[in-house]
């Protein structure tokens, strides 16, 4: 019994890794878009801008939950084969 406890650890272990990794990307892609949608004309309204915020992280959101850039992936294998609960 004692190693499919393990096993449903390393699997919980994974999921949160997964998720973690996942979250980065969007943080990622948010920012990127922020940076690609910055209003050119200097100050905007503030409804804009909160439309604005708004519309970016829906987008990043929405490009994260339909398999992203990758970005997520390669870090996610990247740690997984590292982490130390993989030692022993």
């Amino acid at each position: 019994m004692a190693p499919r406890r393990a096993e449903g650890g390393s699997e919980v272990r994974d999921g949160r890794l997964k998720r973690a990794c996942q979250d980065f990307e969007a943080l990622l892609l948010s920012r990127m878009l922020k940076e690609m949608w910055r209003y050119p004309g200097g100050s905007a309204g503030s409804g804009f801008k909160v439309l604005q915020e708004l519309s970016i992280e829906e987008v990043s959101a929405f490009l994260c939950q339909s398999g992203g850039i990758g970005v997520w992936r390669v870090l996610y294998d990247q740690l997984r084969r590292t982490s130390p609960g993989d030692q022993g």
